[in-house]
C-alpha cells in the first residue's frame, strides 16, 4: 500500500498558529487559518460552479501520522475519502477524510454515502459537531498526502501546503486534511 512507500518521510504538522507569518506564502496565510467551512469560503470565490469530485472512497489503513493522531491501533483500517474541491472546473484544494471504524455508529454511517456532496457542509451544518485544533503543514514530494493530491490530473512539482483538524462528533474523532494545489485562482489575496 501506498503509505508504507513513504513511511520515513511525513509532514511536520503544527498548530496553524504556530507558523511565523513570514514561513508562510503570505497568499495562503487567511485560508490555512480559518477556522471556518473551507466550503463555504470556495464557494464564495467560484465564479460560476462549485464541485465535488470523488478520487477515492473506502476502506483503507490510514497513513502512519493520520492513525497515530486519531489513536487507531496501528494496522486498523478507516473509512477513507480523497475528493478534489473544484472551482469553476479547476480543482482547488485536495481533501482527504479519515473515519476509524469506531467513530461509525448510527447516523454517522452516512458519512460514508456523501457521493458529491461536500463533508464540510455536512460538518458544519450538523449541532454538537466540534472542530479540534488546526494544524499546518509544508508538503514535499515523497510524502504520501503529496502525493495523493496529485494522484489524478494534478501536476504538482513544487512545495505545497496543507492544513488538517480533527472534528468531533459525540467525542468520536474524523480527520480532515485540505491541501491547496498550487495553481489554484484562490491563492490570491
Amino acid at each position: 500500500m501506498r503509505q508504507t512507500k513513504y513511511f520515513g518521510n511525513k509532514p511536520v504538522w503544527r498548530a496553524a498558529y504556530g507558523f511565523y507569518k513570514q514561513r508562510l506564502p503570505k497568499k495562503l496565510q487567511h485560508w490555512l487559518w480559518d477556522p471556518g467551512s473551507l466550503t463555504d469560503r470556495l464557494i464564495e470565490q467560484c465564479v460560476s460552479n462549485f464541485a465535488v469530485q470523488v478520487l477515492t472512497e473506502g476502506w483503507q489503513k490510514p497513513f502512519y501520522d493520520e492513525g497515530l493522531i486519531l489513536g487507531m491501533p496501528r494496522g486498523e483500517y478507516g473509512f477513507v475519502r480523497q475528493v478534489y474541491l473544484v472551482c469553476d472546473g479547476l480543482p482547488w484544494v485536495f481533501a482527504r477524510t479519515v473515519i476509524p471504524q469506531n467513530t461509525l455508529v448510527g447516523a454517522v454511517k452516512g458519512l460514508t454515502r456523501l457521493g458529491n456532496q461536500s463533508l464540510g457542509k455536512v460538518l458544519f451544518e450538523r449541532p454538537g459537531i466540534i472542530r479540534g485544533q488546526l494544524q499546518v503543514a509544508q508538503l514535499t514530494q515523497g510524502q504520501a498526502i503529496y502525493e495523493s493530491a496529485g494522484q489524478a490530473c494534478v501536476d504538482i512539482d513544487q512545495v505545497i501546503w496543507g492544513r488538517r483538524s480533527i472534528f468531533f462528533i459525540k467525542d468520536k474523532p474524523l480527520l480532515v486534511n485540505e491541501v491547496f494545489l498550487p495553481d489554484a485562482i484562490c491563492y490570491r489575496e
